[in-house]
């Protein structure tokens, strides 16, 4: 990395540089020099707005992504109990819901690693989403909300997206660090790659 910044004429800010050994294992070093610099390890950091954790778990992002969900809900029932916007009705909501709930609630999800309860809990934000938007109670059965809409759960989107960004990443130059990345992965069976066997065994 310093040789990198070194040819490339670039400054590190210790501030913003941390290191982060994912996985299960002990870490075996606190510092890390970097040139002239020391830098220390982290357990968690924010990148692109995406919270990355040690441990691989989305429950911090997945938190602040519901919390977001639930705003942007309350705000779209506000803007749909005018007049004008009751008479146009449903397919208001739908492309709202499309266009403000899930582009954010979903955004960057491609690179997402999801166990089975953060999958559940993806759905059931969503489907809570809807419930509220629509008026209807929350125990309102799921399968007549979907049926209704005519959406596909939150999950089966993101299934979607990874498979579209698998695609992209396979048709780089076989060089190319997204590409490489990939193949590490799938040799040591861990992390995104071992969900996208899975998805594709699917």
């Amino acid at each position: 990395v310093h040789e990198f910044s070194r040819k490339h004429k670039l400054e590190w800010g210790p501030d913003k540089c941390k290191t982060m050994e994912v996985g299960s294992h002990s870490e075996n070093r606190d510092m890390w020099t970097l040139g002239d610099k020391t830098i220390k390890k982290c357990e968690s950091y924010k990148y692109l707005g995406e919270m990355i954790n040690r441990n691989g778990k989305n429950d911090e992002n997945l938190r602040m992504r519901c919390d977001k969900l639930k705003a942007t809900v309350r705000a779209i029932i506000t803007c749909c109990k005018s007049e004008v916007m009751a008479t146009i009705g449903m397919k208001t909501i739908i492309k709202l819901h499309e266009a403000e709930t899930i582009s954010a609630f979903l955004y960057n999800s491609e690179t997402w690693t999801l166990n089975k309860t953060e999958k559940r809990l993806i759905d059931q934000n969503e489907i809570y989403a809807w419930k509220k938007m629509i008026g209807l109670p929350q125990t309102t059965p799921t399968a007549g909300i979907v049926l209704t809409v005519r959406c596909l759960f939150a999950t089966v989107r993101i299934a979607q997206k990874q498979l579209l960004y698998l695609h992209k990443v396979l048709t780089k130059p076989e060089t190319h660090w997204t590409r490489v990345t990939l193949l590490a992965l799938k040799a040591h069976n861990i992390g995104w790659a071992k969900q996208i066997e899975e998805l594709l065994e699917t």
